[in-house]
């Protein structure tokens, strides 16, 4: 099995605007990826059951975190 994750609030490193500090936000910005993400991985591979799943620091990163596996 091979695992991927991020800490979501990585994808905004550089950002200057302060509501990336906002919990709700970050919450909705994962529901949102993970939505997507799920979509097109079945887009692309319809034959595999890849999971995107969201939860609190998954695979040792940082808060909330977004993880990407095929079972």
């Amino acid at each position: 099995m091979f695992v991927n994750s991020w800490s979501l609030a990585d994808f905004f490193l550089q950002a200057s605007n302060e509501s990336v500090h906002v919990d709700k936000i970050i919450q909705e910005f994962g529901k949102v990826i993970q939505y997507f993400w799920q979509r097109r991985l079945k887009e692309i591979f319809p034959a595999k059951k890849v999971t995107v799943e969201i939860g609190d620091e998954i695979m040792g990163e940082n808060g909330l975190t977004v993880t990407v596996y095929q079972e």
